[in-house]
């Protein structure tokens, strides 16, 4: 071994161990997040039956779950099996082993690059508050990572060797991350906002967006065959979610919102914070120029990369936190790339700087946000409800509630139904859940008045959320 192979193994190693600390420590105690619920009740589905379901709401049909796609969930249903546990403390492990997996990844594919970008990188993806929330939590993204890395690095490959192959590989991969989960469609962008910059490799880029075309069709004509027009319907309804044709509670917010949001809660997240407010101007000013041909990009596919993000950010009215992984990774990638040509001779006294006091702020924010003890809202109150209400209580909730109750349940998005077995006083309890954006007005007008009326019952209250669990007073 070189050298200089060794020195890179020996600064990787403590930021591999900070990461695992980072994302291991307390992992169980840790409260759970929305969709955590939900991923963890289908992937459990498939490990017990072999199909992708959740519990059946009061006075549904049984249906099939695919408003996202399988494949993650088998995965996580063959861990359940390797591990013989479906806990959510079981899921979470999966998740952060596929993190440390994308970290070393990431690293590979930046050595191709520049060695000091490779770690930079690599240390601020490693650490950063945000997205070590994300890989504790049981989301679909964590996974989706260990595809959208692989097919970055191929279509880099494929744009500095420039082979019908090579293209025609990168279209398999991206087609492949489009498949596992559609926000993957970023990356799509991404390869456009390239194609625009460099015009050139014109046969290529048609070959990749073909090759991927044939993969996504695949797919579609595959899950039709299988689930026939539940999948579509299901499809439809989380198209409709992304441009804001149907309601996503709390989901769905404004920048001034998000700022109010940072302010009063999320402002723990320094690194995050900064990176946005400048890694996004930044990239959107070099784009603008690269394309007018001013200033070209040194590496073309990390700026169209982080490009692909914050088109996709923008243009989509659904703002799930755990996205953000998917934007700041490219962000974080290409500012670290910047950030090496710039502290080069004497100016390289200020990385042992930016290192300190990025450790030291994502220290800050770890203990804030996992190290203290704020309620696990959704357990507690599952617990609650269990426990303390009548076994045949129907209770009008959150989806991601009501997956965690024994009683029956009815979830607010069923507007018509909710309403219905409110008027028929078919519902004897609610449990309403509150964020920093999912609020009470969010609710359709006849829930808002019967939570006006509702007998508390219980309140619980955690980091950044609240569950109100009541009696309705008809």
């Amino acid at each position: 071994m070189k050298v200089h192979q060794i020195v890179l193994l020996a600064l990787l190693a403590p930021i591999l161990v900070l990461a695992l600390f980072f994302r291991t420590c307390y992992l169980g105690q840790t409260g759970l997040e929305n969709d955590e619920v939900a991923n963890t009740a289908v992937a459990r589905a498939i490990y017990l039956t072999g199909w992708p379901s959740i519990k059946t709401e009061f006075l549904t049909l049984q249906q099939p779950y695919v408003f996202h796609p399988p494949f993650g969930y088998g995965i996580m249903a063959g861990w359940f099996w390797l591990v013989r546990n479906t806990s959510f403390a079981a899921a979470r492990l999966l998740n952060v082993i596929a993190s440390i997996g994308a970290l070393l990844l990431i690293f590979l594919f930046m050595l191709r690059i520049h060695r000091g970008a490779a770690l930079l990188g690599t240390f601020f993806i490693a650490l950063d508050g945000w997205i070590v929330m994300t890989n504790r939590m049981n989301y679909l993204e964590n996974l989706q990572l260990l595809l959208i890395v692989p097919a970055m690095w191929a279509y880099w490959r494929a744009t500095n060797r420039p082979t019908t192959l090579n293209y025609a590989l990168a279209g398999l991969a991206v087609g492949l991350v489009v498949i596992f989960k559609h926000i993957g469609l970023y990356l799509l962008l991404g390869v456009l906002a390239q194609w625009l910059m460099v015009r050139k490799h014109h046969a290529g880029h048609m070959c990749l967006l073909g090759t991927a075309a044939v993969v996504i069709a695949s797919y579609e004509v595959l899950m039709y065959l299988t689930f026939g027009t539940v999948f579509y319907a299901q499809q439809l309804h989380q198209a409709q979610r992304f441009f804001g044709l149907a309601k996503a509670r709390g989901m769905d917010f404004g920048v001034l919102q998000a700022l109010q949001i940072i302010r009063e809660r999320y402002w723990i997240y320094g690194t995050t914070v900064a990176t946005l407010l400048v890694g996004w101007p930044l990239v959107t000013w070099r784009y603008i120029r690269a394309v007018y041909g001013k200033t070209p990009s040194a590496e073309p596919t990390l700026l169209a990369w982080a490009v692909g993000g914050l088109a996709f950010a923008a243009m989509s009215r659904l703002k799930s936190p755990h996205y953000l992984m998917l934007w700041l990774i490219p962000l974080y990638l290409y500012l670290a790339l910047e950030a090496a040509h710039r502290l080069t001779g004497r100016r390289l006294l200020w990385v042992p700087v930016l290192v300190v006091a990025f450790t030291a702020t994502n220290v800050f924010t770890w203990h804030v946000r996992f190290g203290q003890a704020h309620g696990d809202v959704l357990r507690n109150s599952a617990a609650y409800i269990t426990t303390n209400l009548p076994p045949d209580a129907v209770v009008a909730t959150e989806t991601c509630l009501g997956l965690l109750i024994d009683q029956p349940y009815i979830s607010f998005d069923k507007n018509t139904l909710v309403e219905r077995l409110l008027r028929e006083r078919q519902a004897t309890h609610m449990a309403v859940y509150t964020s920093r954006t999912t609020i009470v007005g969010d609710l359709p007008s006849a829930v808002q008045q019967a939570s006006a009326n509702c007998i508390t019952l219980a309140i619980f209250r955690g980091f950044k959320d609240e569950v109100r669990i009541c009696k309705l007073n008809y």
